[in-house]
């Protein structure tokens, strides 16, 4: 699979998703300087990658519409050490399949996974 990681997420994750031979776009290291929301949408789109992201503006369907994505994976913010937020994903991305992911809002937390 291919992800874009936003840069509210720990950048281990980026360094444990390439070494389990995933393509990886950081906007860290893509956009060096602050970026809008907008372009990090549109780079997940035209990169045909699934945007990885704890930034709940992504949220809004109305405004970033998951269905022209190969979705939008949500980290619910909480208290969450890094290796407990990369684990929710590495755990979310094995149980669901690429067709399950794409065109979707799916929402991880502790306590599971929402998909719409």
């Amino acid at each position: 699979m291919k992800f874009l990681v936003d840069a509210n997420v720990s950048y281990d994750l980026v360094s444990r998703l390439r070494s389990l031979h995933h393509e990886v776009i950081s906007v860290v290291e893509k956009f060096p300087s602050k970026v809008s929301d907008k372009v990090i949408f549109d780079t997940a789109v035209s990169e045909k990658a699934l945007l990885i992201t704890r930034d709940q503006d992504f949220t809004n369907t109305i405004r970033y519409p998951s269905y022209v994505t190969e979705g939008i994976l949500f980290i619910r913010q909480g208290n969450l050490r890094a290796e407990e937020e990369i684990n929710l994903v590495l755990k979310a991305i094995d149980r669901l399949r690429p067709d399950d992911l794409r065109g979707k809002l799916v929402t991880i937390s502790r306590t599971g996974i929402r998909i719409l």
